[in-house]
């Protein structure tokens, strides 16, 4: 019970909490009006208010907007594939956006999607909305191409704008079959698949610019270059003073619900680097593959899950660099529900995943050494941000121990989302382990999550990754 106590702990530590602070200057009542679009007035005369900023923090550069309502609604007959809508940013007065006013909007058809410094969030809005937006939001509008290319990026296709650059496209939403079609219109021929958020292409400064001017494209970047820091970041989190007392994880089997694992990496084998020799550091169990429909759940190249075994229980040698997981002497019992194409899956409410990861072999023994001692799940099901849901309720049944066995469930809070209004579900369950992460700069990163679970506590959830190819990357 000890060693799982510790295990617990250290894959816990893989998603570490930290919390992040706003702040900034006060702005007075909404008085001036944008020439022909009625906003409504904010009276706060008499009131004591606190200090916020309404500058907006973008990767591209910083800027104040005047209050007010500023789309260009001809977006939505030739960038969008949903006529009736627009992304655009929405700010608030007087704070970040309140659960109230969260429900409030979203009644209304709105979408909120991410959030950004200050204030202010990315959202999913009807058109006929912006006629009339209530009192508390402070501005509205959307972002011209040049303001969605990252400021680095667009020094170097100023100075050469023939010149072709690595870019990093990213979406407001996974890509429908429409969007890809437009995306095609003006010539991407990379293969881009419906589902996906982001992709990596070549292209100079006219084609960088055609593709910012797709109301569905959120952000462009440079390619980003992974950096080595899981060695760095266990110190952070003073994983290396427990395994000073001897709590590797040994002896602890976790089960990965996620893409699979390459089974030949020799991060999980011993000194000789080649797994399946008697010298093995981590033994691998094999759980069902959802995704391929067999009982081998190898991943693809670069694939999630690989980086998430990493993190639990890989380690090796790189650039004269010890990299080593947190528990990185675990046993792995590995169940794919996931691929490149998305999920196929019962869903995380089905009995049937969770008995899987608990019961590889089904011969009704949850206590061997192929059967999971916890389980960790590095992924949501973005069904209602902090709703307490059907998959909520079924981990909740699978730590209490009504499929065979009390198992502890380690869940990732979600990616992307700064609402504070909620963990993405099954996170919300009430009786799992449901984290965060943080990075050396003490701040929110890019894949972000304040976490208010029911009686929880706030964080961001950054993003560590475990690359295919033996590299232990930060992202």
């Amino acid at each position: 019970m000890r060693k799982v106590l510790w295990a617990i702990f250290l894959v816990g530590m893989c998603f570490c909490l930290t919390i992040s602070v706003v702040q900034g200057a006060n702005e007075p009542n909404l008085k001036d009006k944008v020439e022909g679009i009625p906003v409504t007035e904010v009276e706060v005369e008499g009131l004591e208010v606190t200090p916020v900023s309404y500058t907006v923090k973008l990767g591209s550069g910083y800027f104040t907007p005047s209050p007010g309502v500023h789309v260009d609604k001809s977006l939505k007959a030739t960038n969008m594939t949903d006529a009736g809508s627009v992304y655009c940013l929405i700010q608030f007065y007087q704070g970040n956006c309140s659960m109230d006013d969260y429900y409030y909007i979203k009644k209304s058809g709105v979408k909120v999607l991410s959030y950004v410094p200050e204030n202010t969030y990315y959202a999913k809005v009807p058109l006929a909305w912006l006629d009339t937006p209530p009192s508390f939001v402070r501005w509205i509008g959307t972002l011209n191409p040049e303001q969605k290319v990252d400021s680095t990026l667009k020094k170097e296709i100023d100075i050469k704008p023939l010149e072709k650059q690595n870019i990093a496209v990213t979406f407001f939403e996974p890509l429908t079959g429409e969007d890809i079609e437009l995306l095609k219109e003006i010539g991407v021929d990379t293969e881009i698949y419906a589902g996906i958020r982001g992709v990596l292409i070549p292209a100079n400064r006219t084609k960088i610019l055609e593709l910012a001017n797709l109301n569905f494209v959120k952000m462009i970047t440079k390619e980003p270059k992974n950096e080595l820091l899981l060695d760095r970041s266990a110190h952070l989190i003073s994983a290396d003073m427990v395994w000073a007392k001897g709590n590797t994880g040994s002896g602890v089997t976790v089960g990965i619900i996620d893409t699979g694992i390459q089974h030949t990496h020799p991060h999980f084998a011993g000194p000789d680097g080649i797994l399946g020799n008697a010298d093995d550091r981590v033994t691998i169990y094999d759980a069902h593959d959802y995704y391929d429909g067999d009982e081998y759940p190898e991943a693809d190249a670069n694939d999630h899950g690989v980086h998430v075994a990493g993190i639990v229980s890989g380690s090796g040698v790189y650039d004269d660099r010890r990299i080593s997981g947190i528990s990185n002497e675990t046993n792995l019992v590995i169940e794919r529900v996931a691929g490149l194409h998305g999920f196929r899956w019962p869903g995380a409410s089905s009995d049937e995943i969770w008995r899987e990861i608990l019961d590889n072999d089904g011969d009704g023994d949850y206590f061997e050494d192929s059967s999971a001692d916890i389980i960790s799940c590095s992924w949501v099901s973005y069904i209602e941000y902090g709703a307490y849901e059907e998959a909520s309720r079924e981990v909740d049944r699978v730590v209490k121990g009504e499929l065979g066995r009390e198992v502890p469930v380690v869940l990732a809070a979600g990616n992307d989302h700064q609402l504070g209004i909620g963990a993405i579900p099954p996170s919300t369950a009430k009786n799992a382990i449901t984290v965060g992460a943080c990075a050396d700069y003490r701040s929110s990163d890019t894949f972000c999550q304040h976490i208010y679970p029911p009686g929880g506590r706030a964080g961001p959830d950054g993003r560590m990754s475990y690359d295919a190819n033996n590299e232990y990357v930060m992202e």
